[in-house]
């Protein structure tokens, strides 16, 4: 029977409070690394919420052509969405579709024209930038009057920043 020391169970009982204080470690690395988890979860469904619910719909000033179906057509403060379709294409593929938008005060604001040959699947969508816009009217065209009035350029949506989502933790990691 080989010899034991007698200070042996102490070397025994300390390999046994290291793994408990690792354990612990561990523990608390769970705890904060489920609270950061529920922060990102919650923080996202809040901005959700918080972005979508600002939008009001616009009125429409006149009336809108048979063959242009608006499903969306909602704006912010400062910026705005249109969303929609062509019902038939077969008799108006060489004109545009013009929008007007306008403010509180009836004063236009900008106008988008589209072409509607150079639709997708007839279908149509667009953002635009610009302050207090409470209607808009549509108008098929044969020839584009105006140009493009306002910023129509497409801001980050939320199918953007899906896209983008990894290098915002990597950004967010780095000032950590």
């Amino acid at each position: 029977m080989p010899k034991i020391h007698k200070y042996s169970i102490i070397v025994v009982r300390l390999t046994d409070f290291e793994r408990m204080f690792f354990m612990s470690r561990i523990k608390t690395f769970a705890k904060y690394a489920l609270i950061l988890i529920g922060f990102y979860i919650l923080s996202n469904i809040l901005i959700f919420f918080g972005v979508n619910t600002s939008y009001d719909n616009l009125s429409v000033k006149g009336t809108i052509p048979e063959q242009v179906d608006i499903t969306t057509a909602s704006a912010t403060l400062v910026n705005g969405k249109v969303k929609g379709s062509l019902s038939d294409t077969y008799n108006i593929s060489d004109k545009f579709i013009k929008f007007s938008f306008y403010t509180d005060t009836d004063s236009l604001a900008c106008i988008k024209c589209l072409k509607v040959s150079e639709l997708k699947d007839k279908e149509f969508n667009f953002y635009f930038k610009y302050n207090y816009i409470t209607s808009y009217s549509v108008e098929l065209v044969d020839e584009t009057e105006y140009e493009d009035i306002g910023d129509f350029e497409k801001y980050f949506s939320f199918e953007e920043y899906r896209k983008y989502k990894i290098a915002y933790w990597f950004l967010l990691l780095a000032f950590i």
